[in-house]
């Protein structure tokens, strides 16, 4: 009878232990691995309202060609703009990795230049749980203004490390 007390209660801590595991826990399983890519593609960008949404293409370490959809919002600051945003990557098999972004840039005769940090949060398939930390440089090049949507080609690279 003591015996089985015993196990009982191991058994309730071990249980106890997996319920409070934080989920990082489980982001952590995986391979870490170094990633880069490059894309490019056009930026639309809404004045008034402070938002913007880019679609690009590219090539990206462990996923393959590339399909990028971003939607951020900016703000202006003393020394250029800032941005923040949710990033999707939808790799060649056609798993997506998802994340936030932020970052800070200057504005230029008819450019703008960021510097910005993507952090990878999940997605789907192989991505379910990864985890990372990229950064990167995007250049975008202004084509035209109409009804107070700014319209840029965009280009961007980064680098950095994912597990997943």
């Amino acid at each position: 009878m003591l015996m089985r007390g015993r196990l009982t209660l191991l058994l309730a801590v071990a249980v106890a232990g997996l319920v409070a595991a934080p989920t990082s826990a489980v982001a952590c399983r995986g391979k870490d691995r170094p990633i880069a890519g490059t894309a490019s593609g056009t930026n639309a960008i809404n004045l008034a309202a402070g938002t913007f949404t880019s679609d690009a293409t590219g090539h990206v370490s462990h996923l393959g060609r590339t399909s990028f959809h971003i939607q951020g919002t900016f703000g202006f600051t003393p020394s250029g703009v800032a941005v923040s945003g949710l990033m999707t990557l939808t790799s060649a098999s056609g798993d997506l990795l998802t994340g936030a972004f932020d970052g800070t840039g200057t504005i230029g005769a008819g450019a703008i230049d960021i510097t910005a940090t993507f952090r990878p949060s999940g997605g789907t398939g192989r991505f379910t749980h990864a985890r990372g930390l990229l950064n990167g440089t995007v250049h975008e090049r202004i084509l035209s203004m109409t009804d107070g949507i700014l319209m840029n080609a965009t280009e961007f690279r980064f680098s950095g490390r994912l597990r997943y």
